[in-house]
C-alpha cells in the first residue's frame, strides 16, 4: 500500500485493484471509517460496467438502509447506511459499488445530528466543502481506478485510519 498525504486534510492511497489484494486493501481501509463513524452517505454513478446490484440485495444489508435511490438503468446509486453489527454486508455492497462505479463516493459521518446537514450536498460537491461543514472522512475515487483518496475533516485524524 502506497499513501501520500496532501496537507493536511487529504490522502491518497493506491493499490485497490479489482484482485484480492486490492479488495482486502479496500476492506482492511473500510473497517477503521465504520469503526469511527455512525452514519455513511453513498452516492455513485457511471458505471464501468453493470454489478448484479438490485434494490433489493441492497436492502438485504439490513433495516439501516434508507433513501435508496437505484435507476433502473443503474447509472447511479444512492443511499444511507447507519452502521451496526451488519457492517461486513455493508463493506461487500460498497466493495461492488466502488470496483463498478467510475465516480463512486461515501461520506462516513461521525454523528446522527449531522445527518439532516449533509443532505445539503449534492453529488458536485467538493470533499472540501463537506469536510468544511461537517465532522466526517469523504471517501472517493478520481482518474486512477486503483487509488483510493480520503478527505477529513480539520477535527478528525488519520491515525486511526491507515496505520
Amino acid at each position: 500500500m502506497d499513501s501520500f498525504r496532501y496537507g493536511e486534510n487529504l490522502l491518497s492511497i493506491k493499490g485497490l485493484s479489482e484482485e484480492f489484494s486490492g479488495r482486502s486493501l479496500f476492506r482492511t481501509l473500510l473497517t477503521p471509517l465504520l469503526r469511527l463513524t455512525s452514519i455513511v452517505k453513498v452516492d455513485s454513478e457511471r458505471p464501468n460496467y453493470y454489478p448484479g446490484l438490485t434494490k433489493d440485495s441492497i436492502t438485504a444489508i439490513g433495516s439501516n438502509i434508507s433513501n435508496l435511490a437505484l435507476g433502473s438503468d443503474k447509472f447511479s446509486i444512492q443511499f444511507d447506511y447507519v452502521i451496526d453489527d451488519q457492517a461486513d454486508a455493508f463493506i461487500e455492497v460498497f466493495s461492488e459499488i466502488w470496483f463498478a462505479y467510475e465516480q463512486p463516493k461515501a461520506i462516513f459521518i461521525v454523528s446522527s445530528i449531522h445527518q439532516s446537514t449533509s443532505n445539503q450536498f449534492s453529488r458536485t460537491s467538493s470533499w472540501e466543502e463537506v469536510t468544511n461543514s461537517l465532522s466526517c472522512y469523504v471517501t472517493f475515487k478520481s482518474i486512477e481506478d486503483d487509488v483510493m483518496w480520503i478527505g477529513k475533516s480539520s477535527d478528525m485524524s488519520f491515525d486511526e485510519v491507515v496505520t
